[in-house]
């Protein structure tokens, strides 16, 4: 099915913020002598400590300009050398994000040792990119009240849309989702370096945890996105600290007790039997990073330490031992343990590595839905089986001062089992099993004696190859690139073993030997538990950001993604899952433009055709429930069932050996399912009106194609 989905959004953003920018930053501009002619073959260099190998040094084309790409955050000093002319420099340019900064040189005729230095810092508005980002550098991310994460400040963005709100922690310890231009939650792009680092789970949606010690900054893209991305969500890059040739560190403590929290149960919802709401217990944050040399100006390292925890109190919980009501704690924490490295091989080639490991630990998880016994029907995920990585490599060889070359692999995997509590679980068919076996009320909403549902697992794994050639001239900054990904997801699920009661003296009467078939239905699963799910992901893209005049610039670029999704299953009673379509049609033009009216003010526009994250849940979803499952569950009808009992019932609490197989409702994906994509179109205006100060107004409108819907095609009045 097709569908249309119009989005229209007009917005008024005012910012005081150091810098409106992308992944890496730019240096360009022209260079002329005192009558106004150009001056080809002028050697450039741009000089910062944030640069491992120092210098990076370009040279004037015929028309006198040139571009300096890839700096990273830092202060700058630009050098202006031609043979028989004076030599200009220009000193404390900062540096943040992908801004593209504007350094115009005028030269004089004059002795080589002559010299004019201007400073001067770089301009708060960027007048030269087609994109709208917004830049928090690392002053500004202490300085703002949040969480200290990226999902976090993404609340502060113009036009971004959060899931939920996150104040002061309460909620760091689960995903916090964003949407932008009418996109999907599952659209965001997480990039660490410029490189993709988005999690599979829910098909993209949850995303990885970062410490906040490591990052030097954090750009964030909300239209105008290029050709070197897909979807059209929001996008989030950041910049990872180095290290450097000092030693240096840092830390961060702070939280929160729950006695410093407010209250809003009134006293109207307590007489209507509303005792106690959500709570926090405590939240914690610990953070420190340190680097520096392992040897200067070739060897740096930076190394960072994270532990976060919120202890929430649930509601929704009970202890039977002492009959207390709402004071569960959700005690829970994040590790993260991050070492990233730096090596300058030589004047030309640069290679970074990092790995951060975070395991995750809840002492006790909510059943969602039903008031837990705490003690023993509440979840557990231990830090050995809640154990996430990323990881990332990155080599930038500077080939010549117009040809670069990035090449990476990154991982993201999320292996997690949520189990029992400590000795609830027993051996499966012994008597302990038996008498311990989760057990809930459908009506009273209680859940006690063990899990409501089977211990399960899953481990989804994505990992990424992505290589980048830019040819950068004085005018046209050319770039070509691939991404080729593959992905897995790895699950497990317990054996379901349920008795359903028509009422709890039903169930007393059984459990006491006097009638043991007054159950409802028994249902148990069968067969093979575990599953394994691969994919693979390869895409390729070319554009050009080509500066037209010094006012003018036009970004215009393709792309060309191909999905390929899971193995089928032979033997499913649908042909839709036997075999799966390979998504081979995605193509997506991209244009931007910029024009700079002055040096405070600038117009962008912006089109382009984005697809979404593929969804690969529906896929899953159809081999799981094929209508010939690997892991089948059978039905049984007890004495207390109205419609009688099946022949061949157990006694309870006996499992069966074989049984009915319950009534399936199988998935199938259509034929002609394709990745759902929308063509977003934006224009904004920008100025500049002091240093730490912009304002901007925009409009957007994103339609939307071949949008994921789910049908039942069951016939309501089926015949035979």
């Amino acid at each position: 099915m097709v569908k249309l989905r119009p989005r229209w959004l007009l917005a008024l953003c005012f910012m005081a913020i150091p810098v409106l920018s992308h992944a890496q930053a730019t240096i360009a501009g022209s260079v002329r002598d005192t009558s106004g002619a150009v001056l080809p073959g002028v050697t450039v260099e741009a000089a910062s400590p944030a640069l491992i190998e120092k210098v990076r040094s370009v040279t004037s084309d015929g028309s006198g300009q040139f571009q300096i790409i890839d700096l990273r955050p830092g202060t700058y000093a630009v050098t202006f050398t031609l043979p028989g002319f004076n030599t200009v420099k220009r000193e404390g340019l900062e540096l943040t994000g992908s801004l593209t900064v504007t350094v115009n040189a005028e030269m004089r005729v004059g002795a080589l040792e002559e010299s004019v230095t201007v400073t001067g810092a770089a301009p708060v508005l960027d007048v030269q990119n087609t994109q709208r980002q917004v830049v928090l550098n690392r002053e500004l991310m202490d300085a703002v009240p949040t969480a200290r994460s990226y999902s976090g400040l993404a609340s502060l963005m113009p036009g971004v849309r959060m899931s939920n709100t996150d104040v002061g922690g309460n909620q760091q310890m689960e995903q916090i989702y964003m949407t932008v231009n009418g996109s999907r939650q599952t659209d965001t792009t997480v990039q660490v370096d410029g490189m993709n680092l988005n999690s599979l789970m829910n098909d993209g949606q949850v995303q990885a945890y970062f410490s906040d010690a490591a990052i030097a900054e954090t750009t964030y893209q909300t239209s105008g996105v290029t050709a070197d991305v897909a979807n059209g969500g929001v996008r989030i890059n950041m910049t990872p600290k180095d290290g450097g040739n000092i030693f240096a560190g840092q830390a961060f403590v702070g939280g929160t007790r729950g006695s410093w929290q407010g209250n809003n149960v009134t006293d109207d919802l307590r007489a209507r039997g509303l005792t106690k709401g959500s709570r926090v217990a405590q939240i914690s944050d610990f953070n420190v990073g340190v680097g520096g040399p392992i040897k200067k100006d070739k060897l740096w390292f930076f190394a960072s330490w994270r532990r976060i925890a919120t202890d929430s109190i649930i509601p929704g919980s009970y202890f039977a031992k002492t009959g207390e009501v709402g004071t569960g704690i959700e005690n829970q924490w994040i590790m993260n343990n991050m070492l990233r490295m730096t090596w300058q091989i030589n004047q030309k080639n640069k290679f970074s590595i990092y790995y951060d490991r975070y395991p995750k630990f809840k002492g006790h998880e909510a059943n969602a839905g039903f008031v837990s016994e705490w003690d023993t029907a509440s979840g557990r995920r231990d830090p050995g089986h809640a154990n996430y990585f990323t990881s990332q490599s990155k080599w930038t060889s500077t080939i010549t001062n117009k040809l670069l070359l990035e090449t990476g692999f990154s991982t993201n995997v999320e292996y997690l089992f949520i189990g029992y509590q400590p000795g609830v679980q027993k051996e499966r068919g012994t008597p302990a099993w038996y008498s311990t076996i989760g057990k809930q009320d459908l009506i009273t909403l209680r859940a006690w004696d063990g899990r409501i549902g089977p211990a399960n697992g899953i481990d989804p794994k994505a990992y990424t190859i992505t290589s980048q050639l830019s040819y950068v001239t004085g005018s046209h900054a050319l770039k070509t690139g691939v991404d080729v990904q593959w992905v897995g997801d790895d699950r497990v699920q317990g054996d379901n073993f349920q008795y359903t009661f028509p009422t709890v003296d039903a169930y007393l009467a059984a459990k006491a030997g006097t009638n043991k078939l007054g159950y409802t239905s028994l249902q148990q699963r069968f067969g093979v538990l575990s599953a394994s799910y691969k994919s693979g992901f390869y895409s390729f893209f070319v554009q050009d950001d080509w500066q037209i005049m010094p006012k003018l610039k036009l970004l215009y670029g393709i792309r060309y993604d191909l999905y390929k999704y899971p193995t089928g299953l032979a033997s499913a009673p649908l042909a839709q899952t036997q075999s799966f379509n390979v998504d081979r049609n995605n193509i997506g033009p991209r244009v931007g433009v910029a024009y700079a009216i002055d040096n405070s003010s600038v117009l962008r526009a912006s089109t382009g055709l984005m697809f979404d994250q593929p969804i690969l849940g529906g896929y899953e979803q159809a081999l799981q429930l094929s209508g010939s499952p690997k892991a089948p569950v059978y039905t049984f009808n007890g004495a207390g069932n109205a419609s009688g009992q099946t022949a061949g019932a157990p006694a309870f609490p006996n499992p069966v050996p074989t049984g009915t197989l319950s009534q399936q409702s199988p998935w199938a994906v259509s034929r002609d399912f394709t990745v759902a994509h929308t063509w977003q179109t934006n224009a904004q205006y920008e100025r500049s009106f002091a240093r730490d100060l912009a304002a901007g107004i925009g409009f957007m409108n994103a339609r939307g194609w071949a949008l994921p819907v789910v049908t039942d095609i069951n016939l309501i009045n089926p015949v035979n």
